[in-house]
């Protein structure tokens, strides 16, 4: 009884205050709104039970069916049919028609990689490869790797964050062991394909990050990426722009880290930074480079390789 007059009284209290149309006008959209989220959950469920019978019906979950974004997949050219059946496998893809394909070459991978990395790194054959699923907002960017040796799951994350994509789910695999610093070619070269394009200076120092982190050896490179992550966050923040002051603040961190770094170490950092604050790709935070960045696939790059 106490609750039925206590909502007595807040109903007289809003027609007194909004009078008697706007009241009345307030309770339909109240009942419209009840009736379409409603109507929008039996919806999903639905569907959700659709889904359920297919999967059992064909015991098998195509790329398509595992996501309702798009995907696209870079393969390395110089892969097998035994090798490439391998890496699609790895993938979870049994249907390459059902996604944009495009081939990396060795020549690629030199092409945007020499100025960072070694030959004997790069190699000889282009054999790395990697899928793109487009996420829902929000999910951000999450790798996956496959017999990638040399580069962890947290360096593709972060370097992929710097070159301004925003929520996908990335799969970097190769048929054996292999460094995969060529995985940035293949992500360009997969959403190249399609027609979306990178921004030049934001591939660069994704790359760049990439070789930074990569490059550090004396502490565990999980650590590493934390390290060189915090240090972009701070910028965003804190007005670090120049080298003296970006040095303070990896020396800060590796303080708070307990971890100690070579002279060349931090000075491939504090170049990484320096770069960045002068290519302005720290004006909105990780996962979002620029503020123009709009959908996935629309607005989510600007200019790939001129």
């Amino acid at each position: 009884m106490k609750k039925k007059f206590m909502a007595m009284l807040l109903s007289m209290t809003m027609v007194l205050s909004m009078g008697i149309t706007g009241f009345a006008q307030e309770v339909t959209a109240t009942i419209t709104d009840k009736e379409e989220q409603s109507a929008d959950a039996g919806t999903e469920e639905e569907g959700m039970n659709n889904s359920d019978a297919e999967e059992e019906a064909t015991g098998e979950i195509t790329s398509s069916e595992e996501t309702s974004g798009k995907v696209y997949v870079a393969l390395g050219a110089d892969l097998t049919e035994d090798q490439k059946a391998v890496v699609l496998s790895l993938m979870g893809i049994s249907d390459l028609s059902e996604a944009e394909v495009c081939t990396v070459t060795n020549s690629d991978e030199h092409d945007y990689l020499d100025k960072y990395f070694d030959s004997s790194v790069i190699g000889t054959k282009s054999l790395s490869s990697v899928c793109i699923r487009e996420a829902a907002e929000g999910s951000g960017i999450n790798v996956t790797t496959y017999n990638i040796s040399t580069c962890t799951e947290t360096m593709y994350e972060n370097a992929l964050a710097t070159a301004g994509l925003e929520d996908a789910d990335i799969i970097v695999a190769a048929p054996t062991p292999i460094s995969g610093t060529s995985a940035l070619v293949g992500v360009s070269k997969a959403l190249g394909a399609k027609g979306v394009k990178l921004d030049m200076d934001k591939l660069d120092a994704a790359i760049n990050e990439l070789a930074v982190t990569g490059s550090i050896t004396s502490i565990d490179p999980e650590l590493a990426a934390e390290i060189i992550s915090e240090v972009k966050d701070t910028l965003i923040e804190g007005g670090y722009t120049d080298a003296e002051s970006i040095g303070a603040l990896v020396d800060e961190l590796c303080e708070q880290y307990s971890v100690t770094l070579t002279d060349d170490e931090k000075s491939q950092i504090v170049d990484f930074a320096v770069k960045l604050v002068k290519a302005e790709q720290v004006k909105s935070g990780i996962t979002a480079v620029f503020s123009n960045i709009g959908s996935f696939f629309s607005d989510l790059f600007s200019k790939l390789f001129g």
